[in-house]
């Protein structure tokens, strides 16, 4: 039996938007909200977003239409897999990341859809990861500065990556503050957890590539813990473990989206030049 690639999206918050319109033919928000499963704060997230890359359009007599012909076939033939009792399955990064084991040598398999990285190994690899993301980077590390993951992710952000980034106010560290300004020129979608002296908030090292891979790990995005200190970490391309941890980070964002790192660029500057 041949296995379908799975549409764009389809598991996120807005593959279910697509999904509710698409397949199950909602057009009202209503209807989409209920076929989504998703609460109000996870429903204006998902089509914001979807709206923001040109997919969605909410019309002024408040209904749905995809805008993406290409992208609509590609959930019509999904559900027509599913009908027929295939299974529809990511694919991609789990292949590299196998590639890569075996061309470096390292002691670890994906037979079991998972396993353990440590030391430069881990930041090898997240690195790598993060340069072949084509859609999106799900990111959340309380220190995040302009060394080698920090600028892997800017960099990712210039080549029109959409970037989630959940992180920690800069307590005062003024090249942090400035490398977090960059990040939010080239349109990262940053939040700040915690207080505004970053002494408190997520404390969680979790990197999401194009919601196929996800890296549990105890490296920050840091010179110091890229470098120096020795970190381990897990890598899985197990779709269940996948999806719950970028629900995590959904939810996480929406109860930090009064902390948006936009507004606190207004008097980003002034704390810099204290």
């Amino acid at each position: 039996m041949n296995l379908s690639t799975k549409p764009k999206y389809y598991d996120s918050w807005r593959g279910r938007v697509l999904r509710a319109i698409i397949i199950d033919k909602a057009i009202s928000w209503a209807d989409v909200r209920e076929k989504s499963g998703l609460s109000q704060k996870q429903m204006f997230k998902a089509v914001r977003e979807l709206q923001k890359i040109g997919v969605l359009l909410y019309s002024d007599d408040k209904l749905f239409q995809v805008l993406d012909d290409e992208l609509f076939k590609s959930y019509e033939t999904a559900a027509q897999t599913i009908t027929q009792g295939q299974p529809v399955q990511s694919a991609g990064h789990a292949e590299w990341i196998q590639k890569w084991i075996d061309t470096n040598q390292v002691n670890a398999s994906l037979d079991h859809h998972h396993f353990f990285i440590e030391g430069s190994n881990l930041a090898e690899l997240t690195k790598r990861l993060m340069e072949n993301a084509r859609k999106n980077l799900n990111v959340v590390n309380p220190f995040v500065e302009g060394h080698m993951l920090g600028t892997t992710l800017r960099d990712a952000a210039k080549r029109g990556v959409d970037i989630t980034l959940i992180t920690r106010q800069p307590k005062n560290d003024k090249k942090r503050w400035a490398f977090h300004k960059t990040l939010l020129s080239e349109g990262v979608d940053m939040y700040y957890s915690g207080d505004r002296k970053g002494s408190s908030g997520a404390h969680s090292k979790l990197v999401i590539v194009d919601e196929e891979v996800a890296i549990v790990s105890s490296m920050n995005f840091t010179m110091n813990s890229e470098v120096d200190t020795w970190e381990t970490g897990i890598v899985t391309v197990e779709k269940d473990a996948v999806d719950t941890a970028l629900e995590s980070i959904r939810l996480l964002e929406a109860e930090n989206e009064t902390r948006s790192a936009k507004v606190a660029h207004k008097w980003l500057d002034s704390e810099i030049n204290q």
